[in-house]
């Protein structure tokens, strides 16, 4: 009985997770789904984004987190991104690799740039796909 409803409590925790992730949610799909609104705000999960950092040219890189893995990221600075595997001129460059941390800091960008950002993760030897990219303009 008791394995029952931890196995009914946890489709209906995913089902919150996904309805919360919805980008169109809105209170009123909430209620009509027969669900309650708790909370506004509160935490996403990270998929990948760009937040400018503390100091000026700094950017604070997050990926969803995979266990086991490190992380690579590369940028582009320009308007429009290439794809990530383009060669010439137009190619992403290398950062780095962060290694077991879902996070990266990028310094010495100018400001009032726009950059473009794509990371993926690595478990043992296989990498994940590129995620899709993501820009930011340092002010």
């Amino acid at each position: 009985m008791h394995d029952k409803e931890r196995i009914a409590d946890a489709y209906l925790t995913e089902l919150a997770h996904y309805v919360e992730d919805l980008p169109t949610c809105t209170p009123d799909l909430v209620h009509k789904l027969g669900m309650v609104v708790r909370v506004s705000g509160g935490s996403h999960a990270i998929v990948f984004d760009a937040t400018q950092g503390i100091n000026a040219g700094d950017v604070k890189l997050r990926i969803k987190s995979v266990f086991g893995a490190a992380y690579i990221f590369s940028i582009f600075q320009g308007l429009n991104p290439p794809l990530p595997g383009a060669v010439g001129d137009q190619t992403w460059k290398y950062l780095g690799v962060s290694s077991r941390k879902a996070m990266f800091m990028v310094s010495g960008l100018l400001m009032e740039t726009k950059y473009w950002f794509i990371g993926a993760s690595i478990v043992g030897q296989t990498q994940s796909a590129w995620e899709a990219p993501i820009s930011i303009i340092l002010v």
